[in-house]
């Protein structure tokens, strides 16, 4: 989404990922999975990056969802690709929840670029909408229909988070199976440490890792 700050076209380099990255059916790497991709729908053909696969008995969806408040707002052919956009992350992230409850999973893990300003303190220029508003409402929902773990992983804003933004409104209070953790950035890239199993509560669990001493 910020490719034009280069002097890029953003969907020209969007495509270009998609070729290398998202070319086959597995995912890249010396260990490779089998993935499902929305490309197979011929309805959303394009999207080859998002994907699902399952493994420790939990769904992993991956939705292209970008900073930048998600592409909208700057231009008119850039609001079109964020509409057509979103119509395939609500398809695809309704279609893995729907499996994740018919195969009874004890979880899902949802990945996607953006931070979604779950606090809503991005400022945008006037009357620019809010690019993620809807996105955090089919969190929310999804989140009160699957009653189980869902663990919500993004990056962004470049600073380590965890904790559980959501709140079911019937309460007022946090959906305390729904976690987000923000992966840390530029300029203090560290790594997470990540684990899944059915014998506690939580399903999930993830832990910093302190960075390495200085000599």
């Amino acid at each position: 989404m910020d490719c034009h700050r280069s002097g890029f076209d953003p969907m020209e380099r969007l495509n270009k990922m998609r070729q290398l990255f998202h070319s086959g059916e597995e995912s890249i790497g010396q260990r490779t999975i089998r993935l499902e991709r929305q490309s197979s729908n011929p309805r959303f053909a394009e999207y080859r990056e998002h994907v699902r696969w399952i493994a420790g008995d939990v769904v992993f969806i991956g939705l292209n969802v970008q900073g930048s408040n998600n592409n909208l707002g700057r231009t008119p052919a850039m609001d079109a690709e964020y509409r057509r956009r979103m119509a395939a992350v609500f398809a695809w992230l309704d279609e893995s929840m729907t499996l994740a409850a018919a195969r009874r999973l004890a979880g899902a893990v949802i990945c996607i670029q953006a931070n979604p300003d779950f606090e809503q303190r991005y400022r945008r220029r006037p009357g620019v909408a809010d690019g993620f508003e809807d996105f955090r409402g089919a969190l929310r929902a999804h989140a009160l229909r699957f009653g189980k773990p869902i663990l919500f992983v993004h990056g962004d804003t470049h600073l380590y988070e965890q904790d559980r933004p959501l709140n079911d409104p019937a309460t007022g209070k946090p959906i305390e199976h729904f976690v987000r953790v923000e992966v840390p950035g530029s300029p203090q890239v560290r790594w997470l440490k990540a684990g899944i199993s059915r014998k506690h509560r939580a399903v999930f669990s993830v832990t910093p890792v302190p960075p390495p001493a200085r000599p």
